[in-house]
């Protein structure tokens, strides 16, 4: 693991002194840190090979989008882009919560505040990430529609390409399809927290 201090002098803490950092949990992919400076304490995401330029910055806009629903606390972005090949994502630290029947009643207000964010179309005005890998967003009328044709079949494709798959496995996606309808009721859109695992509540 590299140290964050690259990343942090001088390009965005030149005018604060960074008085301790330590890296901290932040998921399966990248590094996270926790940086202690003297005008504050922050949270720098990086990722070494990214698949992509602008990987976290992709992420900062999904963090954006749940912002501007009003229902939700996110970390406030500072910055993020693409050093030398590492993508970073510089953050207001926010410290753990505690996990206990208030923490989850508010949590849950705040889920079932942020659902009823609403559209006419299900999909994203950008595309983003599952892990490391690319997903895309574009519109459709239905849930079924979007979620068999940019969630299912793009990842059964790879998995496909790879050979991890076979053409039995292939034929039982393809039945698959024509079930989702059934399997998923109708619903308005629906705007969620992709990646809502325990570090992110």
């Amino acid at each position: 693991m590299k140290s964050p201090l690259p990343f942090l002098q001088p390009n965005f803490l030149k005018h604060r002194k960074i008085l301790a950092y330590q890296p901290i949990s932040g998921g399966d992919i990248n590094e996270a840190w926790r940086i202690e400076t003297t005008s504050g304490i922050y949270f720098l995401k990086q990722h070494q090979q990214p698949p992509t330029h602008n990987f976290l910055e992709i992420e900062a806009l999904g963090l954006k989008t749940l912002a501007n629903s009003q229902t939700i606390k996110t970390p406030t972005i500072f910055a993020a882009g693409n050093i030398n090949g590492t993508a970073y994502l510089l953050m207001e630290y926010l410290p753990p919560v505690i996990h206990n029947k208030s923490g989850w009643e508010i949590l849950a207000r705040q889920l079932a505040a942020l659902h009823q964010t609403t559209q006419e179309n299900f999909g994203l005005d950008h595309h983003n990430f599952i892990g490391s890998l690319p997903q895309q967003n574009h519109y459709h009328k239905t849930w079924s529609e979007f979620y068999v044709t940019e969630r299912l079949k793009p990842q059964v494709k790879m998995a496909a390409d790879r050979r991890l798959l076979n053409a039995n496995d292939l034929k039982m996606f393809e039945k698959l399809y024509q079930e989702i309808p059934a399997i998923c009721p109708e619903e308005p859109p629906s705007l969620t927290h992709g990646d809502l695992w325990s570090g992110n509540f």
